[in-house]
């Protein structure tokens, strides 16, 4: 098995291994088309694609936004000297925040999440199962988009990551930094330790997991083709379900802090894991690699 270090991959959601996280997805790229037109043409060239935007989502208790001032403090201590914020502006609903480097912008809606939006990261969030229970009362959601013109996919989504992280007062009930729910506790305890070598994989990648009596347990992910690598899809492996849920875990890792670095075939760990690329399970439209262990 890859070394790896998730904690919290002790249970499993009985799903289908797949989910539908296209809900989710378009209507993340709404929001951000929505708060880049509120910016301006200032990107106009050399922007990333709307698309490529990643967008943290924080479930409020009550509509109410963390004091401005606190946040920007919260967030220059996260970032420390490698990002340089500058002048806030704020309304009882926004926060526009100017940097260094581009504009994290913060957009509330009075009313709580989508239910099909809500009920995707309910039914993924298989490691917290007091997720729905814990999240169902929330009265209100907040976005967090950085728009920049900076192509490191990684980099962007640290500061997402970091910025949402600081928005999480005890209003916060549970975030989401890229489809995959946590509580408030869980999200900035994963924020503390991130960088580029260490990836926070549970926070932006999505690991979908089913078990079957006979078949074995199948996990595949959904989080990794907004870094523009291939999806992961380990299906009907007889092995114990921790242990493939924590190599595909590992893999995303890998790939995250390297790119795409497997060719067809490459075998991986002391369990001579098989990376194939293929056609996706699930959709004939997409190419995945596939993990396959040993019969």
């Amino acid at each position: 098995m890859l070394t790896f270090f998730p904690p919290r991959l002790v249970s499993l959601f009985a799903g289908d291994g797949r989910g539908r996280g296209g809900s989710v997805a378009a209507r993340m790229v709404c929001l951000a088309a929505v708060l880049v037109a509120l910016v301006g043409g200032g990107l106009a060239r050399g922007k990333a694609p709307i698309e490529d935007l990643p967008v943290g989502v924080a479930l409020l208790a009550e509509p109410r936004l963390r004091d401005p001032d606190a946040f920007r403090a919260d967030l220059q201590s996260r970032l420390g000297a490698a990002v340089t914020l500058g002048a806030i502006t704020a309304t009882p609903d926004s926060i526009n925040l100017e940097t260094s480097v581009g504009r994290i912008l913060v957009e509330m809606s009075n009313q709580p999440l989508g239910q099909s939006d809500f009920g995707y990261l309910c039914a993924t969030a298989w490691y917290w199962p007091e997720a729905c229970p814990s999240t169902a009362n929330h009265k209100a959601h907040a976005i967090v988009v950085f728009v920049t013109p900076i192509q490191d996919r990684v980099g962007v989504r640290l500061v997402v990551s970091h910025a949402l992280a600081a928005l999480m007062d005890e209003n916060v009930v549970a975030g989401s930094a890229g489809g995959a729910l946590h509580s408030r506790a869980e999200f900035k305890k994963e924020t503390e330790t991130m960088s580029r070598t260490a990836p926070p994989v549970l926070l932006w990648v999505v690991l979908r997991v089913s078990k079957h009596k006979r078949k074995g347990v199948t996990v595949s992910t959904d989080g990794l083709s907004p870094f523009g690598l291939r999806e992961l899809e380990a299906r009907d492996v007889r092995v114990d379900p921790l242990s493939v849920t924590t190599t595909v875990a590992a893999v995303a890792h890998l790939l995250i802090e390297k790119g795409p670095i497997f060719a067809d075939g490459d075998t991986l760990g002391d369990d001579r894991v098989r990376v194939e690329q293929g056609v996706s399970s699930f959709d004939p439209t997409v190419q995945v690699y596939h993990l396959r262990w040993p019969r």
